[in-house]
């Protein structure tokens, strides 16, 4: 083999050595931590029915009985009632997986709870027990319905007591069981959302009473995190928000923790909150320092690629890696909100400058504005069509209010001077409402379409087809609101063939320039950046 190859291969290897103790250091401190009595009891009061109104203190000292188990209890059916050798070593995930995939499966964390009397019950003489598993998940959708694998988990920790708590026909015995999953990545739709599946029964014909507790024995809890600053951030959303976050230092965590959710921060929980965030955010270091070894371009570029490889190892989702490299090499979101605001206003200005091309009228705007298209589709393919939606009505208020005090400064394309502002221009307002609401049409439209068409294994019919639609709805939207039954008597008799001109030169210059400019950028992002087509 030669050398410069040998050398190649071994680098690789080794990369992928360390990487691979990085993530299971990284596993195992994440399951240690949801283990502790502490976070488990928050989980319970915000998940559970059954301790909704207990307080924190109580469910630790009283409810959860002995030594929460991580990772020492097998899933399948002949791994779930193996004796074990000790409840007091904590296993880590290199022992769980038997393959590079997926292997053999272990419960992250399971134990067993009591269950408090609740006001009715208070002469039962039974103790109800419980079985609880938490699990951590990142990929949402790693090939299959995550819903389905609690369900299967649920049912195996109800199966997998025959035996140890009940034998023959004593099915009176079976305990209730709840699988909690901890989604840190979720999809578009699904983010700060808490969702329990549960049986339930349906009256049919009659009114049969069962009591509840012979067929309520299996609740599955989706807890979807998200980001700060949305309705539903707050409780166990924000609690595991926080406790989990790639990008909250550990003074901050410390700080909510504390003051937020009264979170007793002992020596041993707040050195594996410290080591949960080191280990985070040691996914941009690394990218950071390897862009610091080579030259300017080409070590932001490797520093972008190994940003883009230990997120992926980490099986983290592609929008929040994308916003790793924003964050780290100074391409934050909010530029991408500036771009639309910078477009919008460029446009309403240049529409007012009329230009004549092959014998055709038109304006400079119809040739600056699709660039908010591409921005738009580049937008809903990478950030998801959620963002994509926020940046559009972020805009819109800053786009129009200056797009009035340029439109009214330079009104038809000279400098009027600062007097000019001192009045309404009714036509330069005419003009940015209908820029507006065109605008806002526009995009929905666009991102309805390239969000139907983003999936197929083609990357262009999305941009193609969502430009015809979103253009055409743009077009004749702005010319029938800034021109239907306008003082001009020109533009009044005439917007409608205009707008069709006007439209035709948009698509043409779409279809000539600027969607081969996104197949251009979208193909330097696939082999340079992600390494792998981006088409879904």
């Amino acid at each position: 083999m030669p050398m410069e190859k040998q050398n190649t291969v071994e680098n690789q290897l080794a990369h992928t050595i360390d990487q691979t103790e990085y993530d299971s250091r990284y596993d195992r401190t994440a399951k240690k931590l949801l283990a502790n009595k502490q976070i488990l009891a928050q989980i319970m009061k915000g998940c559970v029915n059954e301790y909704s109104d207990c307080t924190v203190d109580d469910i630790v000292e009283k409810y959860i009985e002995g030594t929460p188990e991580v990772g020492s209890v097998g899933v399948h059916v002949d791994d779930t009632n193996r004796p074990k050798k000790s409840t007091d070593v904590i296993k880590g995930s290199n022992n769980e997986d038997s393959t590079l995939t997926e292997g053999t499966l272990f419960y992250d964390v399971r134990f067993d709870a009591i269950a408090p009397k609740s006001a009715d019950s208070a002469e039962q003489e039974e103790v109800i027990r419980l079985i609880i598993n938490v699990e951590a998940q990142t990929k949402f959708k790693p090939g299959y319905p995550l819903t389905k694998r609690a369900i299967y988990y649920c049912s195996r920790m109800i199966s997998a007591q025959h035996g140890p708590i009940f034998t023959k026909s004593e099915y009176g015995k079976i305990r209730k069981v709840y699988s909690i999953w901890i989604c840190t990545q979720p999809s578009d739709g699904f983010e700060n959302t808490l969702t329990r599946y549960s049986i339930k029964p349906e009256q049919l014909i009659g009114e049969a009473q069962e009591e509840t507790e012979n067929y309520d024995l299996m609740s599955v809890v989706m807890i979807c995190l998200g980001k700060p600053g949305t309705e539903n951030h707050k409780g166990i959303l924000k609690f595991m928000e926080v406790l989990l976050s790639s990008t909250r230092s550990g003074s901050e965590k410390k700080k909510i923790l504390e003051e937020e959710f009264g979170v007793a921060m002992s020596e041993e929980l707040e050195r594996e909150v410290l080591e949960v965030c080191n280990l985070s955010q040691g996914v941009r270091a690394e990218g950071r320092e390897e862009g610091r070894q080579e030259g300017r371009w080409e070590g932001i570029l490797e520093g972008i690629r190994a940003t883009v490889r230990t997120c992926r190892n980490f099986n983290i989702s592609e929008t929040d890696t994308v916003r790793n490299i924003m964050n780290e090499f100074s391409f934050p979101l909010k530029k991408l909100w500036f771009t639309h605001v910078f477009i919008i206003v460029l446009s309403n200005y240049a529409v007012q400058i009329p230009l004549t091309l092959f014998g055709i009228h038109t304006t400079f705007g119809t040739f600056t504005y699709p660039f908010i298209f591409i921005t738009t589709d580049l937008t809903v393919r990478i950030f998801g069509q959620h963002r994509a939606r926020k940046i559009i009505f972020l805009a819109m208020m800053p786009a129009l209010v200056l797009s009035y005090f340029i439109g009214t400064l330079f009104e038809h394309g000279s400098f009027q001077g600062f007097d000019n502002l001192s009045s309404v221009s009714l036509f330069v307002l005419r003009i940015t409402i209908a820029s507006m609401s065109a605008y806002i049409l526009g995009q929905l439209c666009d991102i309805l379409v390239f969000q139907r068409l983003r999936k197929l294994p083609q990357w262009w019919p999305a941009p193609v087809c969502s430009s015809i639609f979103g253009n055409m709805l743009d077009t004749y939207v702005f010319f029938s609101v800034a021109f239907l039954g306008t003082t001009d008597p020109f533009m009044a008799e005439h917007w409608l063939g205009l707008a069709t001109v006007d439209y035709c030169v948009k698509i043409a210059s779409n279809l000539a320039i600027f969607v081969p400019i996104y197949g251009v950028v979208l193909s330097y992002l696939s082999k340079y950046v992600f390494r792998r087509p981006l088409t879904c």
